[in-house]
């Protein structure tokens, strides 16, 4: 629906009074360079118009002054507008507001499932050894590499649904030697043995793990006589060693690094330095920055006199050696072998 304004209406009655007072027409023509001709009023009746080229220096400071205007009271204004033909209606004129239609939902992730909260009861509760109690497994066992837990599972429910610090105290397994670590439950049938933070079961270590007899379960079973079982960490074994080859100096430093962690001066006690058949006496030296890294690992050692030139030394680990971590002792016989440079000749 269209309404008008009484500024609205002023211009329609504008462009009336072109329409009734006929064609306009333009006298002057605009020529760029030279000035325009003056206008000249042509026969019919009509508005004349005088056109130039304007000065974009002043037009920034140009103010046109606004043509006088005469405003015309309401009534002539209406008068007017009454000889104006009525605009045409069209059935689109007014129609009524139109909502937005509703945006389809975003697309959901993974799939709905329908089921309900909480869940009905089961029909059945588990099944329940009604056998002996009895261990089904402790893990790892046997000769094993690094590991981070120990893992004993039963085959009743060992310890109600309780909280962590309730079932502290409620653990029937044991470990020897004593390590650092805490044992905790894993649901009820299931016992865990964790390391502390940066601990570990100690290399050349015999480890035993065991369930006491008369250990007893929720239903009251018992244990008939207790289980153990042997974990194995790793022996005390050769990993490098130097130097190799020939034409080395008469003072070296000779180096053996080891899998685990020794008592360096057990170790040099261990090792055997020999010189063309005969043994040699060592002492022992401190690691370069550079081998700083396995200090802990590594034996550094030098002999305790210059060795002769052209000498062929040999290194020799023998088995049984037990300077390692723990006390099981090695099985590995360890020989390695260099020579100095040959005496001075000329050729």
């Amino acid at each position: 629906m269209i309404q008008h304004s009484k500024h609205s209406n002023r211009f329609i009655l504008g462009m009336a009074i072109l329409a009734i007072g006929g064609g306009a027409t333009i006298g002057g023509v605009l020529q760029r360079g030279r000035p325009a001709p003056p206008a000249t009023k042509s026969a019919d009746t009509g508005i004349d118009f005088r056109l130039r080229d304007g000065d974009r220096r002043k037009a920034s400071n140009e103010r046109i002054k606004p043509s006088p205007v005469t405003m015309l009271s309401d009534m002539d204004a209406d008068a007017i507008l009454k000889r104006v033909p009525a605009l045409p209606k069209a059935d689109n004129d007014q129609v009524p507001f139109r909502a937005p239609e509703n945006s389809m939902p975003p697309p959901r992730p993974g799939v709905t499932v329908p089921s309900t909260f909480p869940p009905a009861p089961a029909g059945q509760k588990p099944a329940v050894d009604a056998g002996p109690l009895a261990i089904r497994s402790i893990t790892p066992n046997g000769e094993v590499g690094p590991i981070d837990r120990i893992t004993v599972n039963f085959n009743q429910p060992m310890v109600p649904l309780s909280s962590v610090d309730e079932l502290a105290e409620q653990v029937p397994a044991r470990i020897s030697p004593s390590t650092d670590g805490k044992w905790r439950w894993l649901g009820t049938q299931t016992l865990v043995f964790e390391f502390g933070s940066g601990q570990r079961l100690k290399n050349s270590t015999d480890y035993v793990v065991t369930i006491p007899a008369g250990t007893r379960s929720i239903s009251g079973k018992t244990l008939d006589k207790a289980v153990t079982e042997h974990i194995f960490t790793p022996l005390l074994q050769v990993v490098t060693s130097g130097p190799q080859g020939g034409g080395h100096p008469l003072d070296p430093t000779m180096f053996i690094t080891w899998n685990q962690e020794i008592d360096r001066a057990t170790a040099a006690k261990a090792v055997r330095v020999s010189v063309n058949g005969s043994i040699v006496p060592i002492r022992v030296v401190d690691p370069t920055d550079k081998d700083a890294a396995n200090r802990k690992r590594t034996l550094h050692f030098k002999p305790l006199r210059p060795l002769p030139t052209g000498a062929q030394v040999g290194i020799e680990v023998p088995p049984g050696q037990t300077f390692g971590e723990g006390p099981r002792p090695s099985l590995q016989q360890n020989n390695f072998g260099f020579s100095t440079y040959g005496p001075f000749k000329l050729t």
